[in-house]
């Protein structure tokens, strides 16, 4: 039987909704066992600076690199692209 090597997490986010971004990454790390998950990607799609902001401070908080992607930051456009890309 072959090893888990861990879990991948990949969140999306889109829009101009920086409460729900951090709402949404507060409760990965906090809930995540980071023994488990072997890569994490964030993208984001049409989001404000705020929400960018949000994003690199609680990103800063896990223990492994993370893959933040920022897409067409000024609209909500390219979804499918990028979600193929993730």
């Amino acid at each position: 039987m072959e090893e888990m090597n861990g879990f991948t997490v990949c969140v999306l986010l889109f829009g101009n909704h920086p409460d729900l971004a951090e709402r949404c990454l507060r409760s990965i790390v906090q809930r995540a066992d980071w023994t488990l998950v072997k890569d994490i990607r964030i993208a984001c799609n049409g989001i404000s600076q705020e929400t960018v902001d949000i994003v690199h401070t609680v990103t800063s908080k896990i223990p492994m690199d993370v893959a933040v992607h920022v897409y067409a930051a000024d609209a909500n456009r390219f979804k499918y692209p990028m979600m193929r890309r993730m």
